[in-house]
């Protein structure tokens, strides 16, 4: 910036050397704005006190739509960010009726921080279901529930 604003012509060295400045100052915000950007928005496994992160959430069935034997093995679910496929485990031991609905409790580790999830299920191989819940893409640690 100093030789920028000696080398210019007589009367124009500080508006130079201000120009270089902030061009110098505008470089710096880009890679700033670019560091964070990578830091927050790249997909990682989720950790909590030094714990990691499993997402775990309940299925409805409405009876008679469940096919026959055990529920893992008829039903295969896929939690998908835009670059993991992480499985869910299917809770046989902790399987329940409430009411007339049969409740499939599922789990699936690790959770990975991500801006969009979607949870497909497949039901005995012949039909999908496909969810877009609104989970934030980190969740809150202190909450009494995320």
């Amino acid at each position: 910036m100093v030789l920028c604003g000696h080398s210019a012509p007589a009367g124009q060295g500080v508006a130079l050397s201000g120009s270089a400045a902030l061009g110098v100052a505008g470089l710096a915000v880009v890679i700033a704005l670019g560091l964070w950007s990578f830091m927050n928005l790249r997909e990682a496994p989720l950790e909590y006190n030094g714990a990691m992160a499993n997402l775990e959430w309940e299925l409805r069935v409405e009876p008679g739509d469940e096919p026959e034997g055990s529920a893992s093995r008829w039903l295969d679910i896929e939690v998908q960010t835009a670059k993991t496929r992480p499985v869910g485990t299917v809770l046989t031991s902790s399987l329940r009726t409430e009411g007339d609905h049969l409740i499939i409790p599922v789990v699936q580790g690790l959770v990975y921080r991500a801006g969009q999830r979607v949870i497909v299920v497949r039901v005995d191989a012949r039909q999908d279901e496909v969810f877009m819940p609104k989970i934030k893409r980190t969740s809150d640690p202190k909450a009494d529930w995320s």
